[in-house]
């Protein structure tokens, strides 16, 4: 799988002690992501604005987003309105 590749390569893997989770539909697996990492508090980083989205409804507040502009998602017309902290 190409995922667990990009993400080493970011940084992201070390950052965080190697605790990512990689799902083909992440937003229908909430509940085990929470049950297997009970936390106050997730981070989701991702390119696709409506999954982000999608995800903040169900956790609200327990739920910061990163949208990381990339790929043919960056330039979508709902990228600008459906995110809390794009960077990129």
């Amino acid at each position: 799988m190409f995922q667990p590749r990009k993400i080493q390569r970011s940084g992201i893997w070390s950052a965080v002690a190697g605790r990512v989770l990689i799902y083909l539909h992440k937003e229908r697996v909430l509940d085990h992501v929470q049950r297997r990492y009970p936390a106050a508090h997730y981070v989701m980083v991702d390119d696709k604005p409506n999954l982000l989205a999608a995800m903040k409804t169900v956790l609200g507040a327990k739920l910061t987003t990163v949208f990381v502009r990339q790929g043919h998602y960056a330039l979508a017309a709902e990228s600008n309105t459906r995110c809390r902290r794009p960077i990129g």
